[in-house]
């Protein structure tokens, strides 16, 4: 899959660092245009068996599907999810029940999947209920800021979760600027009722502010 979608991630990852304060809406579109002309059929890929058994069995920085408890023990002691600057804003160095609802309502309230980052470590939770169009989107999600973190930037990881998350909406949500990128890699050939991303089958349910 990440041989599928590496042009594409690059893509994502130029527009979320290309201007820290651009908010465009003509550069996402001509980004996201881009994107949906890199998709290939399956022909067009030339993958080994042996090079996706080893993405699917070494997590490296990106780790898909972890279990809550796991998160728990990286937010007993810092905060992953804001970055470096975090700390200060939520004053302390251990997650209270509030800012852990902030941040899932805030940024994820309508996914079925949580980002965290842990210094370049990227950890996704994903929500009970969640299909195969979650994991897709999730995965991207996840690959488009670890490469924006691995590229470097100033910028702090609470900005680059922004970004990455608002262009990768713009894949999954069809409309003005966005598209429909499941329904297009299903037209390109793709068997998407059998997608091997590398998910856990780890499963975590929370409450939305609607709830």
């Amino acid at each position: 899959a990440k041989v599928l979608l590496q042009q594409l991630i690059e893509n994502c990852s130029d527009w979320v660092m290309r201007d820290i304060t651009d908010d465009d809406d003509a550069a996402r579109r001509r980004t996201i245009e881009r994107c949906e002309k890199m998709i290939k059929n399956p022909r067009q890929i030339n993958e080994s068996l042996w090079s996706s058994l080893l993405e699917m069995l070494w997590k490296g920085d990106i780790h898909l599907g972890i279990r809550l408890r796991d998160v728990a023990k990286i937010t007993a002691n810092r905060s992953p999810i804001y970055g470096g600057d975090g700390v200060k804003r939520l004053g302390n160095n251990k997650w209270s029940s509030s800012a852990w609802q902030l941040y899932l309502n805030d940024e994820f309230g309508h996914e079925n999947f949580v980002i965290f980052i842990d210094e370049k470590t990227i950890l996704v939770l994903m929500k009970v209920g969640a299909g195969d169009v979650d994991e897709l989107k999730a995965f991207i999600h996840a690959h488009i800021l670890h490469r924006c973190i691995e590229r470097g930037t100033d910028a702090s990881h609470r900005i680059l979760l922004r970004r990455s998350h608002k262009i990768t909406e713009c894949l999954f949500e069809k409309g003005k600027i966005g598209i429909d990128l499941h329904s297009i890699l299903s037209h390109a050939g793709w068997d998407m009722s059998r997608l091997y991303l590398g998910f856990s089958p780890w499963r975590c349910e929370w409450t939305n502010k609607d709830d």
